[in-house]
This record gives structure tokens, C-alpha cells and sequence, in this order.
């Protein structure tokens, strides 16, 4: 599916909010599509022993002054309020961009891998979804 976004531009924002209820094939090669299914506990199955791997680290190397911690904490909920401030401006102003029939090809794949996809079929989030936002983390 994903080589035919480039000759559905035309029609592309009205074609991706149309979802369907069954498995779409991204790519032709079964190594490949394999690689496109996550199960949903898998995210967090991954990212919670990370972030709580990180928050002890620096709780440690900080619990022997109270300032330190509060300033710890004080961080963790910015880090919280911030993420959750991003995720609604991306997703409100550039996954929900309008796209024309002007829009170019590359554009419409660029957006069905990084969102497009989730319109179409709302089950299973596909690997590059984590893949694209781990350098936020770094």
C-alpha cells in the first residue's frame, strides 16, 4: 500500500479519513510487513522500565539534598505538562493538516507513515509511529 500513496495525491485527504475494518498490507514482502504490527503493550512494555530506569538514576545521585528533589520532581512535571502541550499542538496543526490535491506525492506517504495510518485503521500502531518519536526523548 504504501509505494500507492503517490498516485492517490489527488484524492488523498479524503481517501485516508475513510477507515476500513480489515489488516492493510504496507508492504509487498512478508519480512517487511511483519515489521509493521505492534502490539499495543509493547510501548509500554519498553518505555516505562526506561523512564523509571532514568527517574531512580537521578533520584539517587540527587536524594541527598531535598532541593535537588523537589527540583527533580518539579522537572518530571514540566517534562509531563510539556509533552502533553506538544503532542496536542502536533497533533491538532501538522497531523491534522489539510492536504490538497495540490499536495505534493511524498508529502501525502510523509504524512500516511507518520499519522495517515492511524486514520485508516485505528487498530495496531504500526512500528514507525515509536520509531519516528524516540529522538524526542534523546
Amino acid at each position: 500500500m504504501l509505494p500507492q500513496i503517490a498516485n492517490i495525491t489527488k484524492y488523498y485527504d479524503e481517501w485516508v479519513h475513510k477507515p476500513v475494518d480489515r489488516p492493510l498490507r504496507l508492504f509487498g514482502p512478508w519480512y517487511l510487513e511483519m515489521c509493521t504490527k505492534t502490539p499495543w503493550w509493547v510501548v509500554p512494555l519498553f518505555w516505562i522500565p526506561v523512564i523509571l530506569g532514568f527517574a531512580l538514576q537521578e533520584f539517587q545521585a540527587k536524594a541527598h539534598n531535598v532541593n535537588d528533589i523537589v527540583f527533580l520532581f518539579g522537572h518530571i512535571l514540566f517534562g509531563v505538562l510539556f509533552w502533553t502541550l506538544l503532542e496536542y499542538a502536533l497533533h491538532r496543526w501538522v497531523f491534522h493538516v489539510k492536504l490538497t490535491s495540490e499536495s505534493s506525492p511524498w508529502l501525502c506517504t510523509f504524512h500516511f507513515m507518520i499519522h495517515g495510518l492511524h486514520h485508516k485503521m485505528s487498530c495496531g500502531v504500526p512500528v514507525p509511529t515509536p520509531a519516528n518519536s524516540k529522538p524526542d526523548y534523546l
